[in-house]
């Protein structure tokens, strides 16, 4: 290859599994380009967190899986949540004009729910960005786990986020944050160490 790659790393943590009824509490996402020696070198990142949408439901269960308490997404939300919220998406649709490419890989655990719950973000505030609906750029590594486990390349349980963490990363359980920007820094490592078995 003779084209630098860009790759956007993403990560979201959410009130439930469904973009319709649940909503995005936190997002992070990591951008890398390769170098001149094709070594991928970070380009921004960005972090937010917002207060739920008052239009949405919360799942119990998925904040007991993020190590969040119902008070930590049911804040009133008054003028200053609303605006700040919209601030928020605002800043995330900024940041995906300014970094994503329509050459981009799109890289994630799942990544089809983070890009379904990003793309029903954006949806808030009517924005669309075009090239976060290009799934043929996306990367699931669980589908890559999956791949490998196919070919025997490694043998793996399931394919859950902590469990490729503890594979080819050799984390402990209790090491595995759940929260967006350490989650996708994981990403980021395990795609790297992923591709070295394909």
């Amino acid at each position: 290859m003779d084209k630098r790659q860009r790759y956007l790393f993403i990560d979201t943590e959410t009130t439930g599994l469904d973009p319709i009824h649940n909503s995005v509490i936190e997002i992070a996402m990591r951008v890398e380009e390769e170098d001149k020696n094709f070594v991928p070198k970070e380009i921004a990142v960005l972090r937010a967190k917002f207060p739920k949408s008052e239009y949405t439901m919360t799942d119990l269960t998925a904040l007991q899986v993020n190590k969040r308490a119902v008070s930590d997404v049911n804040v009133t939300m008054d003028e200053n949540n609303r605006e700040m919220r919209k601030a928020h998406v605002l800043g995330v649709a900024q940041f995906l004009t300014d970094h994503v490419t329509k050459d981009t890989l799109i890289i994630g655990i799942n990544v089809k729910f983070d890009i379904d719950f990003l793309i029903a973000l954006l949806a808030e505030y009517n924005i669309s960005i075009k090239e976060m609906q290009l799934m043929r750029n996306a990367i699931d590594l669980q589908h890559v786990a999956r791949m490998l486990n196919d070919k025997g390349a490694v043998e793996l349980p399931n394919f859950r986020g902590v469990t490729l963490a503890q594979m080819f990363l050799e984390y402990k359980p209790n090491e595995f944050p759940h929260n967006a920007l350490a989650d996708c820094n994981i990403t980021r490592d395990l795609y790297f160490a992923m591709r070295n078995f394909i």
